[in-house]
């Protein structure tokens, strides 16, 4: 396995495997571009750049729920609204808000009830 013929073998096989692997890359770089097709590194970017404005957004909603909140209470137009701790990330607020909405449907509906069979 340490012979010299066998490490040269090795060496030439995956210099061979590299420079494949970067023709491959070169190639299909190429055929994206020809096709205007999105390459991964543009899609990451535009994800990324999605998720921080998702956070921006979410940041400027609780400050502002916290000044009408503010403004509430200094009007006394009542009691104050209730909010979510900020340690909570935005997936989570999602998800408490989608159990509530469900929960809240749930308990609008009227109590159905089953007919009673009775036996012949």
């Amino acid at each position: 396995m340490r012979s010299p013929q066998f490490l040269e073998g090795m060496r030439q096989w995956m210099q061979n495997a590299i420079a494949f692997r970067k023709m491959t890359n070169d190639f299909l770089a190429k055929f994206r571009t020809d096709l205007q097709a999105p390459s991964r590194e543009d899609i990451d970017s535009v994800m990324l750049t999605v998720r921080h404005m998702e956070k921006r957004l979410l940041d400027r909603v609780e400050e502002l729920s916290g000044q009408v909140r503010d403004l509430t209470l200094r009007l006394g137009n009542g009691a104050p609204i209730k909010t979510t701790p900020k340690s909570r990330t935005a997936r989570g607020r999602r998800a408490a808000s989608r159990t509530k909405k469900a929960a809240s449907k749930v308990a609008s509906r009227p109590a159905q009830t089953t007919p009673e069979i009775k036996p012949p």
